[in-house]
């Protein structure tokens, strides 16, 4: 079932859900805290407008994806449109929406290797929608130089040897379709 209620009501309910669990039942009180914890640490995270995705994949990649970064020390931000709730791309053929997940996929795991090296540590992630296109926009803070004309070169890698798939794949996917495409660009704190 779906549920799209603020981080307070889910924490609420799994407190409600919490006082139904037996005392016997160790394992699963134990298991009802822990999400309860993670409730709690999510409200903080950046994770924002959440509820303005659609339930399926692409909201579970985000929060799996970015989540906990918070506590590796990682700035989160999250600006969410609320007109992609009411959008249906993602249903409207199940492979693109399995290949734009995997270039999201990609582009998130090398924001978080990217950002971890960088003195400041901040992931920026924009999803909008404008005249029926959605706009995923995400910017990383960096260290050291970067090339980007190298990007999607397979093995090119700025983070060493037997690198450097991430991007040749998602160049890939998107040579698939005629109406995707993306933009690189590069400034002195963002990528």
């Amino acid at each position: 079932f779906t549920i799209s209620v603020s981080w307070k009501n889910i924490q609420n309910q799994l407190i409600a859900i919490k006082s139904l669990v037996s005392p016997r039942n160790k394992e699963l009180s134990n298991y009802v805290n822990s999400i309860i914890k993670d409730v709690k640490n999510s409200q903080y995270n950046g994770l924002e407008n959440m509820q303005y995705l659609p339930q399926g994949g692409l909201k579970g990649l985000i929060y799996f994806k970015l989540g906990d970064l918070s506590n590796k020390g990682i700035k989160v931000i999250t600006k969410i449109d609320r007109k992609l709730k009411n959008e249906d791309f993602y249903k409207k053929n199940g492979e693109k929406h399995k290949d734009i997940l995997k270039i999201i996929g990609v582009y998130l795991d090398n924001a978080i290797e990217a950002v971890s090296e960088a003195s400041i540590k901040e992931i920026i992630l924009e999803m909008c929608c404008e005249k029926n296109e959605c706009h995923f926009i995400l910017s990383n803070t960096y260290a050291g130089q970067i090339n980007i004309s190298n990007f999607g070169d397979l093995g090119y890698s700025t983070k060493g040897e037997k690198r450097g798939y991430g991007l040749y794949l998602v160049d890939k996917i998107i040579k698939k379709y005629d109406n995707l495409t993306q933009i690189r660009e590069l400034d002195e704190k963002y990528y």
